[in-house]
């Protein structure tokens, strides 16, 4: 469903839920969705999504090769978790990935194999297109790596694979609408994986603290869009103490926000400022600088740069998510996989989106994190792109009915969230998630930038972004000509 739209949506998902006590439907999913999802997809459910292949196809257990992330034999924190089950072993999101992959190698006589990465997923893509072997037949790598590869022809534009049906609703719209760059779609998402949904960045917030300092109801703030960055300061201010009274502010007080230094960009993004929008042609053009993001930025840094009410996890080191565990902070700004940790926290969270500039900005916007958040990505020399587009689309079909639901409603919802406005704000966070090309690519360190700047306490917006617009400004441009050039090859 289109962004526009999700405002009005939310605030009837937050009505509901706090009248009817229970939580709304996904903005996103279409009126015929019903059994399937709300059963977690069970095999003994009739399915509500089905692809459109033909009658009778099948591929005669041809083997389907998928690229992923490194598996937990790599010792990493960011590991495969789409693909990788063997076989059911109780877990919720293990069992729904067993069940997806062998619906669909059922339906389509396939095997699948998904072939983790010693390090990393995009080097093996590079590799096996220039040795031309045609290894995989389709890949899963982090955004910024998809970004890079998608610009030197290493990967496959999704508007070529004819069998796809990209307007599916297991395809995420806004995905395909803001990454296309000249027509061409290099990398793309939806319902298919959960990994990008683990990056997405959100706010958690200590109950009890909204209760002992009468700070109202933060729900209603954000049905009536009156949860800003301006309310967000006041209520973190409102809390901060000297706990032990030593004089200064460290991991044993309490503080108003914990965050780190890329709280800046999401933050920027959630307040509707675009690194990189598109011109009257439809063309990539820079969009970050001017007197709208300028105050923006401002009214973050007078927050984030307030030493005694808000703590950066950058500069000092500390674990916030076991401060926020120990009633040590009022609000905890993460992302989505950081909720599972807490479940064993005592005091009740919730979960609220990233604030709005101000009372008159028309949506809420949210941002994955592109340095770990994975991307479905089509090597160019995938052996056979009339299968690959039947392929995902039943399996993007079959997670849908089956991979989704235990994630969005038993792993985030029943085990994360605590109350059921919380469930509607998860509705909202994943129906508004805006994939800004700047950020997304990084060209000329645009996305990345202020980083640097929060962790030195910077304010001087114009002098730092004066040093890397002609950078941006030049990468960009070449970007456009090399897609240009790629799109003449088809």
């Amino acid at each position: 469903m289109c962004r526009k739209y999700i405002c009005a949506i939310v605030a009837a998902l937050l009505a509901v839920a706090a009248a009817a006590g229970c939580a709304g439907e996904t903005a996103k999913k279409p009126a015929e969705t019903s059994a399937g999802e709300a059963t977690g997809g069970s095999e003994e459910t009739a399915a509500v999504y089905k692809a459109d292949i033909p009658d009778g196809l099948s591929y005669d257990g041809v083997v389907f090769n998928i690229c992923t992330f490194p598996d937990s034999s790599a010792g990493v924190y960011w590991i495969d978790v789409d693909f990788c089950a063997t076989e059911e072993n109780g877990e919720t999101i293990n069992d729904a990935t067993f069940r997806r992959k062998r619906i669909a190698e059922d339906i389509l006589n396939i095997k699948i194999v998904n072939i983790p990465a010693n390090n990393s997923a995009g080097d093996m893509i590079r590799s096996s297109v220039s040795a031309q072997d045609g290894a995989f037949d389709i890949g899963f790598i982090d955004t910024r790596a998809a970004s890079n590869l998608s610009q030197t022809g290493v990967l496959l534009d999704f508007n070529e694979i004819k069998t796809l049906d990209m307007s599916a609703p297991w395809w995420d719209q806004n995905c395909i609408e803001d990454l296309t760059i000249d027509g061409a779609l290099y990398m793309l998402t939806g319902d298919i994986e959960i990994m990008y949904k683990k990056t997405l960045a959100i706010n958690l917030f200590n109950k009890a603290m909204f209760t002992d300092y009468n700070l109202g109801d933060p729900y209603q703030y954000v049905e009536e869009k009156a949860w800003t960055i301006e309310k967000f300061a006041a209520l973190c201010k409102a809390v901060s103490e000297d706990l032990n009274g030593d004089g200064k502010m460290d991991g044993n007080d309490r503080f108003g926000l914990l965050f780190q230094s890329d709280l800046i960009s999401i933050g920027l993004i959630g307040a509707g400022v675009e690194f990189v929008g598109f011109d009257g042609d439809g063309m990539p053009t820079l969009t970050f600088y001017n007197d709208y993001t300028v105050s923006a930025f401002e009214k973050y840094t007078s927050l984030l740069y307030d030493k005694n009410s808000c703590t950066n996890a950058h500069l000092n080191g500390l674990d916030h998510a076991n401060m926020f565990l120990n009633n040590r902070g009022l609000f905890f700004s993460t992302e989505f996989h950081a909720i599972e940790p807490l479940r064993q926290m005592d005091t009740d969270f919730g979960i609220l989106p990233m604030p709005l500039y101000d009372e008159k900005q028309s949506e809420y916007y949210h941002s994955i994190n592109p340095h770990v958040a994975s991307m479905l990505v089509i090597p160019r020399d995938c052996p056979d792109l009339e299968r690959v587009g039947y392929v995902l689309d039943v399996l993007g079909a079959e997670s849908k009915n089956i991979l989704t639901p235990a994630y969005y409603e038993v792993y985030l919802k029943s085990k994360g969230a605590r109350d059921d406005e919380s469930e509607a704000i998860i509705d909202l966070v994943l129906a508004t998630v805006r994939y800004d090309l700047g950020y997304m690519y990084n060209w000329g360190n645009i996305g990345s930038f202020m980083l640097d700047m929060v962790k030195v306490y910077n304010t001087d917006l114009a002098s730092s972004y004066s040093r890397i617009e002609k950078s941006a400004q030049r990468q960009l441009d070449k970007a456009i000509e090399k897609y240009q050039e790629l799109k003449m090859q088809y």
